[in-house]
């Protein structure tokens, strides 16, 4: 009896220190392979391919959500969000994992930040900001960035950026 409590208390102290514990940003360097839409990209890993990934794999920009493309009709905007998106194509990139969310979403893809040419402002954030995209806050992430995402959706609104005109 004595071991199986200890074994319970074992198991809850080690989900509750994995709950407890704030991880570090993960950064790869990548290069975008295709363009699926707006909000959906290929990447294919350069150097270090992250634990549990293949070297090319579906990414889903975090915090952002584009008119869909692959309803029918097209969602309005959609072939203008797939084609800024599209700019970046075979571009190199850094790939950054959220430090709160889950690393991949039901449809198995990555779920993070990407940001193009060695700038600190990530294509999700950039997405929003010019209004490509609606700010996506259903599921949490690094909250830092939720409120800059925000704050990015407001400001495209007010400047009758993309969708908002």
């Amino acid at each position: 009896m004595k071991k199986r409590i200890f074994f319970v208390l074992a198991i809850f102290l080690v989900f509750v220190s994995c709950e407890l514990t704030v991880s570090e940003p993960e950064f790869y360097e990548a290069k975008i392979t295709a363009v699926i839409d707006g909000d959906t990209i290929q990447i294919q890993f350069i150097d270090k391919t992250p634990p549990d990934c293949k070297w090319n794999e579906r990414v889903r920009l975090i915090g952002v959500d584009t008119p869909e493309l692959f309803t029918t009709p097209p969602q309005y905007f959609a072939q203008e969000a797939r084609n800024y998106t599209n700019q970046y194509y075979l571009a190199n990139v850094i790939f950054e994992f959220d430090t709160v969310s889950a690393k991949r979403d039901k449809y198995d893809r990555l779920l993070g930040f990407v940001y193009v040419d060695g700038s600190s402002y990530s294509l999700n954030e950039e997405l929003i900001e010019n209004g490509i995209g609606y700010y996506y806050g259903v599921f949490s992430f690094d909250r830092d960035k939720m409120i800059d995402f925000a704050e990015a959706e407001r400001w495209a609104k007010a400047q009758k950026k993309g969708l908002w005109q």
